[in-house]
């Protein structure tokens, strides 16, 4: 597969090493920087790590490339929607459900 990234200023891929990624964490953020200044939701995440959330939700991506959004837009396939179970979907929309600017 040829994958082409376009030449931006910023240089972003949407693509990230996945065990990079899985130790990502936040030490800080600006909350009303969006708007988000009614939303009364703890920020912080109960986990520590990006990866500790995906352990929790049983998610092991099994690649050295992991494909990311910026900006809270993203799109999946019916296909890869569909290869996990219902508790899996429950628990997903359980923990993005707590609040409107998360973490998570």
């Amino acid at each position: 597969m040829d994958v082409k990234f376009s030449q931006s200023r910023f240089a972003l891929s949407a693509f990230h090493e996945t065990k990079t990624l899985s130790e990502f964490s936040m030490d800080s953020y600006q909350r009303n920087l969006k708007g988000y200044a009614l939303d009364s939701t703890e920020f912080k995440s109960k986990f520590e790590t990006l990866g500790l959330w995906w352990e929790s939700l049983g998610i092991n991506t099994g690649s050295r490339l992991s494909l990311v959004c910026y900006g809270g837009v993203f799109a999946a396939s019916a296909r890869n929607i569909y290869k996990n179970s219902d508790e899996f979907w429950q628990s997903f929309t359980s923990n993005l459900s707590r609040g409107n600017n998360i973490q998570e």
